[in-house]
């Protein structure tokens, strides 16, 4: 390990060594917008940018950085850096290596970011944030940060895939999320920029851990900030994430991210930010003042939450940073006390599988209205011939403990003599497909 990712790792400067100097850090030496960092060692292997676009083309076959990592393959690009596949000569361990890109209107602020990351990735370790193993700039003036590889998606894509999850599936990637950034307070910084894209499932070994990513706009709480020269108030961050103080250009503490940590609960549970918009200004405003819709507004139809998580979701969101939850682990406590398995939703109130298939059979012992609704009954049993609208969740193949969601929506009213056979197939349906 190289100078500043020891220096970084002792934890005795903080995150970053000096805001004073950052400036004097970052100095663009020609046309290309090349940097040189005091921090970062400088050894003789040296690819140039160049060199990087062309192993991305396929042109190359490999590259090597600093005598220490074989750069095999591009992986994907990021905002402001791509990203390949390496290994680490000594060890033959995998690793991703981010390669800034040189360039752009903002270059100079790119920068910043790529070294905030570096320095505030290198300083914090936790099982719930990606783990950054070095950073540097070679001769050729290219900064590069070299990380875990992780394996999986970020919370961003499974959304896409998914729409929303059940709160079973919810609660431990909330909880994970929560006890990153409580590792991120304690160490004196804001993330800011908390949103599903920069949490990352990681599965190895059929374990999944949800890791933070991309620090490249946090900054330090006004604790750490006590004795360094002020930052500036540039209003950065996601609009659908960003909490009223960011969008104000404020002062930032950790309850910033409490605040985003809420959307993404929202979201995850209705595949709905809390505020949409057209465009910025419009977003902006429904986080300055626009009231807070409940979750069951946010989600489909007939979907409804338990009020504890009404509650917490509201709180979360506060416009006031001094009403929402003083700490993100008073936030997960809070989130730890709903339960779990609440796998299904009657009258609003979530019941547990016993208890839900008890009830079904109790309200099947009485009478259908007609025949056309034990027909209905039928082809609900038929779960492949259900339509778009009626079908319940669809399972994910890679998480098997997902259930579907299954409304029950008042007693069954008519003849049911002879149907109860009927629908005990029924229910054995559905209990070998939650368990599969």
């Amino acid at each position: 390990m190289d100078e500043h990712s020891a220096k970084a790792s002792s934890g005795d400067e903080g995150p970053w060594a000096s805001w004073a100097d950052d400036d004097a850090v970052v100095q663009a030496r020609d046309r290309q917008g090349s940097v040189t960092c005091p921090n970062a060692v400088e050894l003789p292997c040296s690819p140039t940018l160049a060199d990087f676009e062309a192993l991305e083309r396929g042109e190359l076959d490999t590259l090597v950085i600093a005598d220490r990592y074989r750069v095999d393959r591009w992986l994907e690009c990021g905002g402001m850096a791509s990203i390949f596949v390496g290994e680490e000569l000594a060890t033959g361990r995998e690793v991703a290596i981010k390669v800034l890109q040189h360039g752009g209107e903002n270059w100079h602020s790119t920068l910043l970011r790529f070294i905030t990351e570096a320095r505030t990735s290198c300083s914090i370790r936790h099982p719930n944030i990606v783990e950054v193993l070095d950073w540097g700039t070679t001769p050729d003036a290219v900064m590069y940060i070299v990380m875990e590889l992780l394996r999986g998606e970020d919370l961003h894509a499974t959304l896409e895939r998914r729409g929303r999850l059940p709160w079973e599936r919810v609660k431990p990637l909330m909880l994970q999320l929560c006890a990153g950034l409580a590792a991120v307070h304690d160490a004196g910084v804001v993330h800011c920029d908390v949103k599903p894209a920069n949490c990352f499932r990681a599965v190895d070994g059929g374990l999944e851990t949800l890791k933070l990513v991309d620090f490249g706009i946090a900054t330090l709480t006004p604790a750490a900030l006590a004795g360094q020269p002020p930052v500036g108030s540039e209003v950065v961050g996601t609009p659908e994430y960003m909490s009223p103080e960011q969008i104000r250009g404020e002062s930032l503490d950790p309850r910033t991210d409490v605040y985003s940590a809420g959307v993404i609960l929202a979201e995850l549970l209705t595949g709905r930010t809390p505020f949409e918009g057209s465009d910025r200004p419009a977003i902006f405003e429904g986080h300055l003042r626009g009231q807070v819709p409940p979750l069951r507004r946010l989600a489909p139809p007939h979907l409804h939450f338990d009020r504890r998580l009404e509650s917490i979701f509201a709180r979360a969101l506060a416009k006031q940073r001094g009403e929402r939850f003083a700490s993100i682990r008073e936030f997960a406590a809070a989130l730890e006390g709903v339960p779990a398995h609440a796998e299904a939703l009657v009258s609003g109130e979530f019941l547990e599988l016993p208890v839900l298939l008890a009830q079904a059979r109790l309200e099947a012992s009485r009478t259908l209205r007609d025949e056309r609704e034990l027909a209905e009954l039928g082809a609900l049993g038929d779960l492949d011939d259900l339509d778009d609208a009626d079908r319940p969740e669809a399972r994910d193949d890679e998480c098997t403990d997902e259930l579907p969601f299954i409304e029950a929506s008042g007693s069954f009213e008519a003849r049911a003599q002879g149907k109860q056979r009927l629908l005990d197939k029924l229910l054995e349906r559905i209990r070998h497909r939650w368990r599969r």
